[in-house]
């Protein structure tokens, strides 16, 4: 199955009319050990160069990455103004892709689709006479674990505790 997936995503990069260097190949094999993965292009610089030190520098993996999104071989996903992250594009992969993504962290978690979704987008599709070839839907949030916790504080007459304010909870110097 990789082979497949490989020989598919050389062949399409071959296909828009990019040559396939060292430092190309190399990305692209990180990304495609992976696909479901996504990953910063410091990581993709950390883990080429952990294998194949020197092979690539970061304006290498930057012009790379920028290459390959414009070709529609990888895709990009701006998870905040500072952070993007990159996979293998979906048609690469299959036809289908679904991914809860956290806005802090930029950490993305893949899921299957409830049939029931899946059939309501066909039938969008159908409705609007439109021709699904893939697709694929990010949702863009935080995970419980990352929610701040807002302090209790006791009340002045003894009774239950009142929730602090977003204001009172949030830390000194940050933002409310």
């Amino acid at each position: 199955m990789l082979d497949r997936l490989r020989e598919r995503t050389y062949h399409a990069v071959i296909e828009r009319g990019l040559k396939l260097t060292k430092p190309r190949l190399a990305v692209l094999d990180l990304l495609l050990a992976s696909p479901e993965s996504q990953l910063a292009a410091e990581d993709i610089f950390t883990q080429v160069n952990a294998h194949t030190p020197g092979l690539v520098s970061r304006s290498t993996v930057y012009r790379t990455l920028e290459l390959l999104v414009s070709a529609d071989v990888v895709d990009c996903t701006v998870v905040n103004s500072k952070l993007f992250r990159y996979q293998l594009a979906r048609d690469q992969q299959h036809v289908c892709h679904y991914q809860l993504v956290d806005l802090h962290t930029g950490d993305a978690v893949s899921f299957d689709a409830d049939p029931e979704l899946r059939q309501v987008l066909r039938r969008i599709c159908r409705e609007r006479g439109f021709n699904e070839q893939y697709h694929s839907l990010k949702i863009f949030g935080e995970f419980k674990s990352r929610r701040r916790r807002v302090p209790r504080r006791p009340s002045a007459n003894g009774s239950a505790p009142q929730v602090a304010s977003a204001a009172a909870a949030a830390a000194p110097g940050e933002p409310d």
